[in-house]
This record gives C-alpha cells, sequence and structure tokens, in this order.
C-alpha cells in the first residue's frame, strides 16, 4: 500500500495551493483514500514523521519553492523551514518497514537531489520537472481541467504536476496499464510541448509590450507570425547582430535595433525550459500505475 506525502512551499501563493488541490484531487479520484495522503505544515519536519507499518510504498511530492539548499519552506513572506537531501534520507533509513521511496518534485532546481540514491541501499526513485533550473507554472491551464470541484481556478498550475496527475487519473481502470517509467515519459513531453507554446506566446506579448505598437496584437501576430517563428524559434535562444537586422526588416520601421537588442539580451532567461529527469528507470518501470493508489 502507497502512502501519499505532499510538502507545499507556500499556502499563500495561489498556484501552489491550485498544485496541492489538483493533485489531491486527481488521487481522490482515483480512488485514494483521504487516509493515504498527508499535507505537511510549514512547521512540520519530514523526517521526524513515522509512517504506518500497513504501508510498504512512500510517495513524496514537493510543491514550490526550491534553492541550491532543497525545498524552501515559508510563513507568511519568512522562511521557517527547508527541505533538504539529507532530510528524505533521514526519513527513508527511519522508516525501515519501506520497501520502496518515489520522489516527484515539482519545485525550482531540484537537480541538487538527484544523487539520493547514492545514499541509501534501499530502492529509491525520483521524477523531478527540472534539474539546476527554474520549475515552470502553466499561465493558464488547458481548457478541459479545473483545480477541483471546491477550486474552479483556471490560472497558474505547475506544468509537470499538471500532466502527471491527470494522466495518473486518467489511467486508472483501464485495460492498458502503464508503468511509472511511462507516466514520467509522457508528463515531460506533454509539459515541455506545453511550456514551449507558451513561451511563443510570453516572448510575442513581451515584444508588444515593449515596443508599445499602435497595431493590434491579432494585426501584429497575423503579419509577423511565419517569419518570426521561422526566423526566432529556429535557432530559439541564439541573437546576433545579423539576426537582429534581419528580424528589424519584418518589423515596422519606427522601430530601433537598439530596442531589439535590449529585448533579445533577456529572451534566453525568459524562454527557458526546465529539464526534466528520472533516477531508477528500472525500479519505475516496474511499479505500475495500481500500485501507487
Amino acid at each position: 500500500m502507497t502512502y501519499w506525502i505532499f510538502i507545499i512551499s507556500n499556502y499563500k501563493e495561489p498556484r501552489f495551493k491550485n498544485d496541492l488541490d489538483f493533485a489531491c484531487n486527481a488521487l481522490k479520484n482515483s480512488g485514494v483514500s483521504q487516509e493515504n495522503i498527508k499535507i505537511l505544515s510549514p512547521f512540520d519536519s519530514l523526517d521526524t514523521i513515522t509512517v504506518d507499518k500497513k504501508y510498504n510504498r512512500a510517495i513524496i511530492v514537493t510543491i514550490g519553492h526550491g534553492n541550491q539548499d532543497g525545498l524552501l519552506i515559508f510563513e507568511g513572506v519568512n522562511v521557517v523551514n527547508c527541505l533538504t537531501p539529507k532530510n528524505i534520507i533521514s526519513f527513508y533509513e527511519s522508516n525501515l518497514h519501506l520497501t520502496s521511496l518515489v520522489l516527484v518534485l515539482g519545485h525550482c532546481y531540484a537537480g541538487i537531489f538527484k544523487y539520493l540514491d547514492l545514499k541509501t541501499q534501499k530502492p529509491l526513485c525520483i521524477l523531478s520537472a527540472s534539474s539546476y533550473e527554474v520549475s515552470k507554472s502553466s499561465d493558464d491551464c488547458l481548457s478541459s481541467i479545473v483545480v477541483s470541484e471546491e477550486n474552479t481556478d483556471k490560472l497558474g498550475l505547475n506544468t509537470f504536476l499538471m500532466f502527471f496527475f491527470k494522466k495518473l487519473e486518467l489511467s486508472i481502470g483501464t485495460e492498458n496499464q502503464i508503468s511509472l517509467l511511462d507516466l514520467f515519459s509522457y508528463c515531460s513531453c506533454l509539459s515541455n510541448q506545453y511550456i514551449t507554446a507558451s513561451n511563443k506566446k510570453t516572448l510575442l506579448e513581451t515584444v508588444l509590450s515593449a515596443l508599445s505598437l499602435k497595431e493590434s496584437k491579432t494585426e501584429f501576430l497575423t503579419n509577423l507570425k511565419t517569419n518570426f517563428e521561422e526566423r526566432i524559434f529556429k535557432d530559439f535562444g541564439i541573437f546576433d547582430n545579423k539576426k537582429i537586422k534581419t528580424i528589424h526588416k519584418l518589423l515596422p520601421c519606427n522601430i530601433e535595433e537598439t530596442t531589439l537588442q535590449s529585448i533579445f539580451e533577456v529572451v534566453p532567461i525568459l524562454l527557458s525550459t526546465p529539464i526534466p529527469y528520472i533516477t531508477n528507470p528500472k525500479l519505475a518501470s516496474n511499479l505500475a500505475i495500481s500500485d501507487l493508489i
């Protein structure tokens, strides 16, 4: 039996509360009892949590802000706690009856947890939305997805966690049972596809805003869609003076090249894409989704 533990960075940020509500709602729809889910408070310490011996597996899900130290836990605007790799190992080693541990990391810079399997002899699998990059939330959810029956907000869901829990929910009870490894591959691909599409939209809106064009957004996108995508996104993140001069020819003549230069200097940061990772894929391939419920 599986015990789900959620650790949220900041309950005051709506997008993180949305992530938590969405995930718990998906688990409920998948048949997971509320007693099999624990949500840590800001002042709970993971390594002091004792899991009932009726559970042989634990899955820890992180939501929120991270840095080089781990998952930052806030109370209001103040950091009151931090989940570190050491806390994970301490928790796992103290709950001797657990035969496997799965981490689903939705926070930024989760790559610092990547080598935890070197610190324990027990089976451990990590699925992460990002490595040493920021983890991204959607600006708006897919039209068919709402957070929960109680929370109909459609703004700000972590894209990796959104696809992970939605696919898990949809896969329960189907004839074609997928593994945890399949689930990771699926949500990683869809998450990055979604982020790439969102990045394009963000760049276009940023350019429009920065340049204060008199043209409407619709006219701008219609006129430049093909050339803009071909000339900018094909070599995404690499902008030299020659390319800026080329792009300049596509834009209204009153736009200065220096303005474009300043915009494109921030583009690689603005359009960064997280790199998901998985450890112990063999364990993930041997875990069917039904094993997690």
